[in-house]
């Protein structure tokens, strides 16, 4: 396999509950954009990670026998967690003790949660802040007790079977909402309360107003209307577009900006909302190397000790860092 990196231009919860209640949450001063859209051929996503801890990193859950391959996106030092995901025993306690504010999350809380992933179908989810939903529970299915957005990366190949588990499974999502898409053109959106949004046009938007509650902000969120506004007007999608998009919708806190192109296994990585370049990833690439972490700034800087043995430079098409075409 061709490995390479070419450089481009609530209430208390039972102890059950408290791995799968983190499925969406971000943190105060997040304003992610997440978007998904699809023409009839490329089904693009991406995200703007809008949050103040500049400890970033991406990693791998490796395949097994029985589960896929998932390349995560999310907060940390570059160390990989544990089993693929961990949740860090502060914010299990928190959880167990009721969380009534997000302002008791601390930076370290997320390190190791995923923020964003593909997996190696093509399957992909974004997730952005939002305010806290009181919900019931649903005594008649059974408890999943782990990160549920994790077990769906890892068993599902299309949003129909992601759909069937979060319907199949019971778990609490007291905030945060989730985009899930995947490379056959179907999405959905996952609010508080298990409320799901089907796609029907050809592109969803989230930032941090929840449209099922707040539909009047469509017409008021500056960053939603600036995203909406772009895929609607664009009949054919370009990882380009995606870019843009992006570009146009970051914020100060930016630590990093992903577009993935779903319908071929790529993500592009941008930095510090610096899009005159950017990291594009081979998601099966990634994969073959099994379980490891990296810090995303590792990524750019070339004389990283840790990128020394493989620059991942694709020389038969680039030498260099890139501006994106």
């Amino acid at each position: 396999m061709n490995v390479y990196r070419r450089m481009i231009g609530r209430s208390a919860l039972a102890t059950a509950f408290v791995p799968s209640v983190l499925l969406a949450l971000c943190v105060p001063h997040c304003a992610c954009t997440v978007f998904f859209a699809f023409d009839g051929k490329l089904a693009l996503a991406g995200q703007n990670e809008d949050w103040d801890d500049t400890n970033t990193q991406l990693w791998v859950a490796p395949r097994t026998s029985t589960t896929y391959g998932v390349l995560y996106f999310g907060f940390g030092r570059g160390d990989y967690p544990e089993g693929g995901v961990r949740i860090s025993p502060r914010l299990r306690d928190l959880v167990r003790s009721g969380i009534t504010s997000l302002d008791s999350i601390t930076e370290e809380d997320l390190y190791g949660l995923p923020q964003q992933g593909i997996n190696e179908k093509g399957l992909f989810f974004g997730g952005a802040q939002t305010q806290m939903v009181d919900s019931q529970r649903r005594a008649d299915r059974p408890i999943y007790d782990g990160h549920i957005v994790d077990f769906v990366m890892r068993h599902c190949a299309t949003v129909s079977q992601a759909l069937k588990i979060l319907d199949d499974y019971e778990y609490v999502m007291p905030a945060g909402q989730l985009l899930f898409g995947d490379k056959f053109g179907d999405s959905f959106i996952l609010e508080p309360g298990r409320v799901v949004i089907r796609r029907s046009g050809n592109y969803q938007v989230i930032t941090n107003f929840l449209q099922s509650r707040e539909p009047d902000k469509k017409r008021k969120d500056r960053r939603y209307m600036l995203a909406a506004s772009k895929l609607a007007r664009e009949p054919r999608l370009s990882r380009k577009i995606g870019v843009s998009l992006l570009q146009e919708t970051h914020q100060s806190n930016t630590q990093y900006s992903l577009v993935f192109d779903l319908s071929h296994r790529i993500v592009i990585v941008y930095r510090k909302a610096r899009f005159d370049s950017g990291i594009e990833l081979n998601v099966d690439a990634e994969l073959s190397k099994g379980s490891h972490a990296e810090r995303i700034q590792d990524l750019f800087e070339a004389t990283s000790p840790k990128r020394r043995p493989n620059l991942g430079i694709d020389r038969s098409r680039a030498s260099e860092f890139l501006m994106f075409p």
